[in-house]
């Protein structure tokens, strides 16, 4: 049987995820705006390299985001199924 807890602490990782996937694309922003105060090759070599590692945690984020409401929608589902199973018996 699926419970309303495992739903609960999902969407609370959903959110905090989201919260992540915003605090990156604040650092990669702020990378991007000192990319141009640098003189420096190697430190501008740099910069570049993480802002392209922040792409691409950024889209496993979109990703991973996406995973897991595609299965809390389909949890709750379930969870309403269940639940209207159970009204009708009773």
């Amino acid at each position: 049987m699926i419970t309303k807890q495992p739903l609960r602490l999902q969407a609370l990782q959903i959110e905090a995820l989201k919260i992540q996937r915003e605090h990156l694309l604040i650092v990669q922003k702020r990378h991007k705006s000192w990319i141009i105060d640098t003189a420096d090759k190697e430190i501008d070599r740099l910069r570049h390299d993480i802002i392209a590692l922040i792409e691409e945690m950024v889209s496993q984020y979109d990703s991973l985001l996406e995973a897991l409401q595609k299965q809390g929608a389909t949890d709750k589902v379930s969870v309403d199924t269940e639940v209207e199973a159970i009204s009708s018996i009773e």
